[in-house]
């Protein structure tokens, strides 16, 4: 399956709305836990302090 620009479309579509964006070749349930905390610490930072 060629998904070559579905990968050009995402990422576009990323960059117009700010987000950012992973991309990776192989996804296993360690990585995707380590993808998670790290995104979720990086919000826990830049959430004001209450």
């Amino acid at each position: 399956m060629n998904s070559h620009g579905a990968v050009q479309t995402t990422r576009k579509l990323l960059r117009e709305r700010s987000r950012p964006a992973v991309l990776v070749r192989k996804l296993g349930l360690s990585r995707l836990v380590a993808l998670v905390e790290n995104h979720a610490s990086a919000l826990a930072a830049e959430a004001p302090a209450r």
